[in-house]
């Protein structure tokens, strides 16, 4: 697990504002953040509100369908291509609701208080493992995983995971 340093509150704050300034302007839907302040020893950030939005495990398992979760994967794909990992994908940071007009699904991602920018692959690769489990948690495993195929690509679910050598042995191999 990759480390953090210790940080002001400010820094935090602002930290947060960037990620948050970052994933809408990669085009994912994230609450716009209205306002940041100080008072006394304190930050507050303000995000819009997600009107109408409920997370996953408060909706019935039937209604978080196959256009919900790929709607997740693309937004999380979003973040992705743009270098931003949330690191922190639980059923308090995924939102769902639905677009007033046509009634399609929108998934919100919020929360980015621990996101990197410029993110490693091992923390991209976490976010993938989250969402995973956290669809898993409402619609099976199959299905989490199922949904993911049909929008990520292969190689960013670890179809090509490390690979063995032929003929090589490792010591506990040899014993």
């Amino acid at each position: 697990s990759e480390g953090r340093a210790a940080i002001s509150l400010r820094a935090a704050a602002e930290r947060t504002a960037l990620l948050s300034y970052a994933a809408r302007a990669a085009g994912v839907r994230t609450p716009r953040l209205l306002g940041v302040a100080e008072s006394a020893d304190s930050m507050v950030l303000v995000p819009a509100p997600a009107t109408g939005a409920a997370a996953p495990r408060d909706l019935p398992a039937e209604d978080v369908t196959g256009s919900v979760r790929n709607e997740a994967w693309r937004q999380l794909r979003l973040a992705h291509s743009a270098g931003i990992a949330h690191r922190a994908l639980t059923s308090d940071v995924v939102l769902v609701s639905h677009e007033p007009a046509t009634g399609a699904p929108e998934v919100w991602l919020t929360g980015w208080e621990q996101g990197d920018i410029a993110s490693s692959a091992l923390a991209r690769r976490m976010d993938l493992a989250q969402m995973v489990a956290l669809l898993a948690l409402r619609v099976g495993a199959q299905r989490a995983v199922e949904s993911a195929g049909s929008v990520l690509r292969a190689d960013a679910l670890g179809a090509r995971g490390p690979r063995r050598r032929r003929g090589r042995r490792t010591p506990a191999a040899r014993r």
